[in-house]
This record gives structure tokens, sequence and C-alpha cells, in this order.
């Protein structure tokens, strides 16, 4: 097995397959941002560029727009990375963890970080009312943007950045979807939609509200490739729509009794995966829409990525330490499909008896793969797996390494990958002790 960054470490990157740490940090930095290591001066010699380890704190008083809007596209103050947070000044993320560990209040699969399909803009769902928009492109990217409506965005489970729109983030929440834009006062996506607006000063607007008719969460959002589709579902109905954006029209599809928890389309469109709560899931053809169910025996999904060609799906399940992998034997819209289990032994001897995968993701490239789980030593506990994954001649994966995050008893809340970087991909995580990281996997660099 590889080794671990020690708990005196944390981890900082992958250079071609060695993973690079640093130090922990014991004492608090001064306001102006982290404090680069000799592993960030090996990637910025690939990237030309070091991503900031940021700490959010509430700094500033929400911004309301020109015409007395409650819309709010505030940015924020972001503390210097060091230690223990106090008085009113409490870590945003970290006063939602509770609540959004807690399978009473939110859904067992939680669409809570996203990043741009092109842009290095990573989304992050800080609470049950606010997102928190980080822009690695801007020189000022330690003040986020945090987005938030007073009456239009309550109950936020779900965020998804639109493709091929420029900087359109959609955002599930109870009651419908809200669209936000980086454009400044942008005129509504669709004919008749009459929305609050922010001042064109705040950089955010929101321009739209996908209305769902019923008061329930939309827990589950995934656009198509092309972007005029956006599917929407809530955990808490077996009713799910499919808008067509720019109409403002939705169609509803209901396939069993259970509401639905997550949602993915394939790379090309041709399908759409759709997870329920009692650990069911569909497949969807998208040219006449029907359907074949599945059900696991390993639990509910909590994770599901498709392969770059999209003739695949990888799936991670609350109550297994082995992914499944489900590859289509005809082309689109043939629903024939084989089930292949993908065995971790490595999660499994971390593990022990009882214990799981947590979470998942693939990059885009199909050659990492990012898992976090349950159980573990003092050594093991709150790390990420990281695996180099192959899908000829058929799937297979074999341990790199581990990421350990800043912090004692650092553990991920949620991370997902950049899939559009050259030289290799980006890991974002947001970490339980309440810091945003940016980890470069650079496997494609020649060094």
């Amino acid at each position: 097995m590889p080794s671990v960054p020690s708990i005196a470490e944390e981890t900082v990157c992958e250079i071609n397959r060695d993973f690079l740490t640093r130090a922990q940090q014991q004492q608090p930095q001064q306001q102006g941002g982290d404090v680069s290591s000799k592993a960030h001066e090996q990637y910025n010699k690939v990237l030309n560029r070091v991503f900031p380890k940021l700490l959010f704190k509430v700094g500033t008083i929400p911004i309301a727009d020109d015409n007395g809007s409650n819309g709010i596209a505030a940015q924020m103050d972001i503390s210097a990375p060091g230690g223990s947070l106090e008085g009113e000044e409490e870590d945003l993320v970290r006063a939602t963890a509770a609540a959004r560990d807690s399978s009473s209040a939110r859904p067992k699969f939680l669409q809570s970080m996203a990043w741009h399909k092109h842009k290095l803009l990573l989304a992050f769902v800080a609470n049950p009312a606010h997102v928190l928009v980080v822009d690695y492109d801007d020189a000022d990217a330690k003040n986020p943007f945090l987005l938030g409506h007073e009456t239009q965005q309550r109950g936020v489970e779900a965020i998804e950045w639109r493709p091929n729109s420029g900087s359109i983030l959609a955002v599930g929440c109870r009651g419908g979807v809200c669209l936000w834009t980086a454009s400044g006062a942008t005129p509504p996506l669709r004919t008749g939609a009459v929305v609050p607006l922010v001042s064109a000063a705040t950089k955010w607007s929101l321009v739209d509200f996908l209305r769902w008719g019923i008061d329930m969460p939309v827990s589950a959002l995934s656009w198509s490739p092309c972007g005029r589709l956006l599917a929407c579902g809530s955990s808490e109905t077996p009713t799910f729509a499919v808008w067509d954006v720019s109409l403002g029209e939705s169609t509803p599809l209901r396939r069993g009794m259970a509401g639905v928890q997550f949602m993915k389309w394939s790379p090309l469109g041709d399908y759409l995966l759709t997870a329920k709560v009692d650990a069911s899931f569909h497949l969807w053809e998208t040219m006449t829409w029907t359907s074949e169910p599945w059900a696991s025996a390993g639990g509910a999904l909590v994770g599901a990525a498709w392969s770059p060609d999209g003739r695949m799906i990888m799936g991670a399940f609350d109550q297994s330490s082995t992914l499944g992998t489900l590859h289509f034997a005809g082309k689109p819209p043939s629903l024939e499909v084989h089930l292949l289990p993908l065995g971790l032994s490595e999660i499994e001897a971390i593990c022990g008896p009882g214990g799981s995968i947590e979470r998942m993701a693939w990059d885009g490239t199909g050659e990492r793969l990012a898992v976090s789980y349950t159980g573990g030593d003092a050594v093991y506990s709150g790390l990420i797996a990281i695996y180099d994954t192959r899908r000829t001649p058929i799937i297979s994966a074999s341990l790199l390494g581990f990421v350990r995050g800043p912090g004692a008893g650092a553990k991920p809340l949620a991370f997902a990958f950049h899939d559009k970087l050259r030289q290799g991909a980006l890991l974002g995580v947001c970490w339980s002790t309440g810091f945003i990281c940016v980890y470069p996997m650079l496997f494609r660099t020649g060094m």
C-alpha cells in the first residue's frame, strides 16, 4: 500500500504519481493568504499559478440592489489559514457540517460542490440558504461571492453549472431552481421571466427562477451536455422534471414510488441516470424517454460518474466498499447493460467490517478516481484515496496515494474534479475544518 501522509502533514499536490506534502500550519498566518511551500513551487513550475487555501468567515453585510431587491450577491472577506475561529465570526462551512451530515435533515447524497465546465469557477453549498462561488482566475479569489435570495433561495441542496453558456449556475432549492449569472445585470434567460436583479456592481445576478410547482426541495440537478435541458428531481417525490430552459417549460416523468436524490446526464446526452432514495436507480434513454430499473444490494447510490465516452457508469453505494460499473452493450437508445464489480481491496482493508465508501468522484479524463470512506484508524481516518484508473481492456483501479486535509481531524465534506486541465486534473475539496482546497494532479506534464 502507498505511504500515508502523517498527521503532522497536509497534502499539496500530485506530480506524476508522487504525492507532495508540507507540514501542517500550527499558528494563524497574517491576513493575505496561504503560505507557499516547496510543493507549491513544484506545481507552480507547471501551471504558473498557486491555488490558495481558503478559510471562509462571514465578514461583510450582504449587498442589496439599487431597487431594494432581496437578492444577495455579496463578496466575503476571508481569514488567512490558521487556528480556530471564535465569536460571531463563525466558520460558515463548519456551522452547517452537522446539518449536512444528518440523514434526517439531508438526503444521503448531497450535490454540494461543482466546478464550471471550462473556467476555474468553483461553487459550494455553504448553508441551506447560500452558495459560495470562488473565481480562481480572479486576482481577488480570496474574496468569493455569497449568493442568496431572501424569498426564492431556501433549502439549497444541489448546484450545477450550465454547459456552453458563459457562467450560469443552477441552484436547486425548495420550490424550484434559481439561475444565477456572472455577467452583471443580464436580461432574463427566457421571455416573461421576472425576478429581482442585484446591482451590476456585485457581478452576480439572479436572472430566473424555475418554479417546481410544489413546495418540495430540488435535491438533484443535471444539465444536458448542450445546456438546453435541465433535469431536476426531489428526494420527497418520485416525479422529476425536464426543463427546456429557454422556453420555461417542463415535462414531468415518473418511475417507481421513491424520491430522486441524484441525476447525471451522459456526456453525449443519450442517457440520463436517476438514483432513488430506496437504493434503486433508473437508466433512461433520452430519444423516446423509456427507462430500465435497477436495484442494488450495496445500498443507496452515493455517487456516480460517466466515462468520457459515455459507454460506462461507475457508481458507489453506501453499504459497500466495492464500486459497481455498468457497461452498455449496444448503441443508443439500447438499454442493454452489463454490471461488473470494481473491488477496492485497500479500502476494504482500511474500513474493516461495516466500513463503506462515503463519496466518490471520477475526473473527466477517466484517469483519476477519488474515494472517501467510513471507518479507519487514527492514521487513515478522514483521508481521500486517489486511484489511477484504466478502462481498457476492462475497467481497473490502482491506488496511488492519499490526500490529507488541513487541520487536526479534517474530514472531507464534499469534493469534485475539474475536468479541463490539460496537464491532468484538479480536485476541489471542502474540509470539516473550514478550508476549501484545490489539489492539482499533474500526470501529463512530461517532467
